[in-house]
């Protein structure tokens, strides 16, 4: 079976690769099995409560009404709908925030809008260092957008607590997240 990132794929797929391309694709497997690792090791210390970890990922978009019918749907509009989830691996608990395309699109300002309302509804009572997981998808979390709201929630939360923001390698960043809807 073929691995479903496209680094991975375009160099299995490559019959004669070259020395260029096999180091590349050996740092790209050490920096998704160090990222693996780095994860495991996240979840270890989450079962014995040393922090707390969250996963959370933007879910494919959802298009309603559903239409049994191909053909009479095609041209008419439809509704998107946007499902944010986030899933505590600590108390194995998962959270949606959802929102249509015309209360806002899947942008980084639409992205770190729900995060904060998680951190601020949902782990007030955090542990001393919380771990997010995300995938590295710049227009939705690795942007200023998610570095502000992470300066606003550190302003509201007690001197010397940790707020780490970590990234999956791309194409390897299936989540717990990812397993709800």
């Amino acid at each position: 079976m073929l691995p479903r990132c496209d680094k991975c794929t375009t160099y299995h797929l490559n019959a004669s690769p070259s020395d260029g391309d096999t180091f590349k694709y050996e740092q790209h497997v050490i920096q998704y099995t160090a990222c693996e690792t780095e994860k495991t090791d996240d979840d270890l210390q989450a079962s014995h409560n040393q922090k707390t970890v969250v996963t959370f990922d933007l879910q494919q978009i959802l298009q309603y009404p559903k239409v049994k019918g191909a053909k009479q749907s095609f041209y008419k509009s439809r509704m998107v709908l946007y499902n944010l989830c986030f899933f505590v691996k600590n108390t194995k608990q998962g959270y949606c925030y959802c929102w249509t395309q015309v209360e806002g699109l899947k942008g980084g300002n639409e992205i770190s809008m729900c995060f904060v309302r998680f951190v601020t509804d949902q782990l007030s009572d955090h542990q001393h260092i919380v771990v997010f997981w995300s995938d590295k998808c710049p227009g939705q979390n690795k942007n200023w957008h998610m570095m502000a709201a992470l300066s606003q929630i550190t302003k509201c939360w007690p001197e010397g607590s940790i707020i780490e923001l970590k990234f999956f390698e791309t194409g390897h960043s299936h989540m717990e997240a990812d397993s709800m809807h």
